[in-house]
């Protein structure tokens, strides 16, 4: 825990002319710490990135902010991994009903043009390999990932890792935060994502369809991309689970796991046919 000594240090690093006054410690993000600032009359949220800022990333906040997708970030020190944003109060976690805004969001992200490579699943699985989770359920991926190959892409710059706290709302409008992992991607992968961390089930996942092509227009029959989302979300289950039994987090896992076993029998079932 940082004191608020250590606060004025790094916005003095940050050279926003702010002086703190209070700080509260925000319960979220395992790969950085973030803390909302009272300064000069204004709150701010303040990061300390567990590793440097990543310049790329960095640069694309501006348009992020432009398109109303973030808030907008006031300043960066990347090699420091410090970031001060504007802060924007999230009432409530994000439910099924901001689905019709959460689409409409997605559908801004996923058109902005950038140059980042592209999310290779064979190569996320493949870091996996080691653990003795992965073994047990290699049958599966490797079926996953055939079924994952035969899709055709819809490519478009994706988040990357919409986990709940990663989703602000407020009056049904919505945000997103923390794009450390962003980059080109299969959109599916962002609406997996949500469809995950919300917890929705056939009727919501439809209606999250519904909202997001008609803003993006995507060549896909709806019965398709029902098929795409369900195999997407097996995929990003699988890619949690493992991430959090790397970074020993038993609860997290286990309660992925519990997600998983469904859609994972399901699939096994149609690799035996």
């Amino acid at each position: 825990m940082r004191t608020l000594t250590d606060i004025q240090k790094a916005l003095d690093v940050l050279n926003v002319n702010l002086s703190a006054s209070s700080m509260t410690l925000l319960a979220q993000g395992f790969s950085s710490d973030n803390y909302l600032v009272s300064a000069n009359g204004q709150q701010y949220v303040l990061k300390f990135a567990h590793q440097p800022l990543i310049t790329s990333q960095i640069a694309i906040q501006p348009k992020l902010h432009e398109l109303a997708i973030t808030p907008e970030v006031l300043a960066t020190e990347p090699a420091k991994g410090l970031q001060l944003s504007q802060y924007w109060p999230s009432k409530t976690p994000c439910t099924a009903e901001q689905l019709p805004a959460i689409g409409e969001l997605l559908s801004r992200l996923h058109q902005i043009k950038h140059n980042s490579a592209c999310m290779d699943f064979q190569q996320k699985f493949n870091q996996y390999q080691g653990l003795a989770e992965f073994a047990i359920h290699r049958p599966v991926i490797e079926v996953l990932k055939a079924k994952l190959s035969a899709f055709d892409k819809h490519l478009g710059f994706c988040h990357n890792d919409l986990v709940l706290d990663n989703m602000l709302q407020c009056d049904n409008e919505v945000k997103l935060i923390d794009f450390e992992y962003s980059g080109n991607n299969d959109v599916f992968f962002d609406l997996a994502s949500v469809s995950s961390s919300l917890l929705l089930g056939t009727e919501d996942k439809a209606r999250l369809l519904t909202y997001y092509l008609a803003h993006c227009k995507l060549t896909i029959t709806n019965e398709l991309a029902v098929k795409k989302l369900n195999c997407f979300q097996l995929a990003y289950d699988f890619l949690c689970y493992f991430w959090y039994i790397e970074h020993q987090q038993p609860r997290l896992a286990k309660q992925v796991l519990t997600q998983l076993i469904s859609p994972k029998l399901n699939l096994a079932k149609q690799s035996d046919n």
